[in-house]
């Protein structure tokens, strides 16, 4: 329910945006926006794994919230940096245009810095919550945050409100994860943990590099097109991405279910049936991916012309897919690795691809603009995705992906990457997607052996 809401919410947010604001101050906004969102991440700190260290450790009891004491001084601690963050960029923000920010950017930036306050409060107090059980509230309050700011901005479209009241709402809806916890954990008592040790602040700058490998590609790739070329070319970015994201929803929401399972196969040493659940997890976020990819490539003019004057950003939509059909398809391995403790060898691929992305933005972007940005992006992806599944076999000797797998995915990413780059219609491009689709049925057992398990529970008896 959260990542529906989430992602509802993020469309229905981007589609009042694109009708409040210019082509030009969309774009600023989405720079400005990632910046505060990278910048939350550093905030925040890494409590949130601390907390989870110390508080989950003991019992649940759904009337009875632990660590009371050590949410609190951690979110104080996350305030207080978020506050000398936005100080700062406060105060660099007439110098950002001296690395390419554009003035609708530097613009946006008095108007939402305040945002990072609650964005980075927001982070202990979830993980509060999600130490001691209560997961659904933990995830809700992430979803309610694009949904609350979706409301919000239809209310200001409708009242005819511009960039400020445009920057109130988003600033309101930054601080529905803190009223809804807040609420939820009002009779709390302070029971231990209560006080940060010394080390939790050492390795929480550690789990803050790792969070920013962990997320980084998706923030930064917005950040370094915006700095690149020109707000309306950014904003345009943004869009593609947005109806990209869609096609990693699959993924998304399979991974809170397979990382538990996947733990407890290895806790109990099955080895065999952690292998199984990644194959069908693998097999069924590809297929769910790809058929996105497919009808984003059929209805992508027209959810773009929703928009406003977006078409330019078909073919950037299409390849920014083709990431996440090869994230899709490569599988779940970031988080198995994960249920096996590597923690070092996982954030050095990422902080490898995230130099790549930057290292590739910086050639692509300025001759080929929005879809130089798709394709750097892209390629980050790949190469992370291929490391990754190298470095898993190193360590276990378990293939990640199937030779069937290897040309279901590679057929679908050319596809997507040719429709993209205009080498192919998109009628015949829909026609050979739905192909891929047809054949992962027919030369993959993985995927063939999901179809039937979702069948089977579809034709149970309630």
């Amino acid at each position: 329910m959260s990542t529906f809401l989430s992602a509802a919410g993020g469309f229905v947010s981007l589609y009042f945006l694109a009708r409040l604001l210019s082509k030009d101050e969309l774009g600023g906004y989405a720079f400005t926006f990632n910046i505060l969102t990278l910048l939350a991440l550093v905030a925040a700190w890494g409590f949130e794994r601390n907390i989870m260290l110390r508080v989950a450790r003991f019992s649940s009891a759904p009337a009875d919230l632990r660590g009371r004491g050590l949410a609190l001084r951690a979110t104080i601690i996350s305030v207080l940096l978020a506050l000398a963050l936005a100080v700062g960029l406060l105060v660099a923000a007439p110098q950002l245009g001296m690395i390419g920010a554009t003035e609708e950017a530097r613009a946006w930036i008095p108007l939402l810095a305040v945002a990072l306050v609650p964005m980075a409060a927001a982070a202990p107090l979830q993980a509060w919550f999600r130490a001691n059980g209560r997961v659904a509230t933990a995830s809700m309050s992430y979803g309610l945050v694009n949904a609350s700011r979706a409301v919000l901005l239809a209310l200001v479209f409708l009242l005819g409100g511009a960039a400020p009241a445009v920057a109130i709402a988003v600033v309101i809806s930054t601080l529905v994860p803190i009223l809804l916890i807040g609420w939820a954990g009002r009779h709390a008592r302070t029971r231990p943990p209560v006080y940060l040790r010394p080390s939790d602040i050492w390795t929480g700058a550690v789990v803050v590099v790792q969070k920013i490998s962990n997320y980084g590609l998706r923030i930064i790739d917005v950040i370094l097109v915006g700095l690149l070329i020109t707000a309306a070319e950014t904003a345009e970015y943004a869009v593609a991405a947005r109806l990209a994201v869609f096609c990693g929803m699959g993924s998304e929401a399979l991974q809170p279910t397979f990382v538990p399972r996947g733990r407890r196969h290895f806790a109990t040493g099955n080895h065999a049936a952690a292998f199984r659940e990644y194959h069908l997890a693998r097999a069924s976020g590809f297929v769910i991916s790809l058929g996105v990819a497919t009808l984003l490539a059929v209805v992508g003019p027209l959810l773009l012309g929703i928009f406003g004057a977006f078409q330019p950003a078909y073919g950037p939509m299409l390849v920014l897919s083709a990431g996440y059909v090869v994230t899709a398809g490569a599988g779940l391995h970031f988080p198995y690795l994960l249920t096996r403790g590597e923690l070092f060898g996982t954030t050095i691929l990422r902080l490898c691809a995230l130099l790549l992305l930057i290292g590739s933005a910086f050639v692509l972007v300025p001759p080929l603009g929005v879809l130089g940005g798709a394709l750097a992006l892209g390629l980050a992806v790949l190469a992370l995705n291929v490391a990754a599944l190298i470095y898993l076999h190193h360590l276990t000797g378990f293939w990640g992906m199937t030779r069937p797998s290897v040309a279901l995915v590679g057929a679908a990413t050319l596809l997507l990457l040719a429709g993209g780059l205009d080498l192919i219609a998109p009628a015949p491009l829909v026609v050979a997607l739905l192909g891929v689709g047809v054949a992962a049925f027919v030369i993959d057992h993985h995927t063939k052996a999901a179809g039937l398990a979702v069948l089977r529970r579809v034709r149970a008896p309630s």
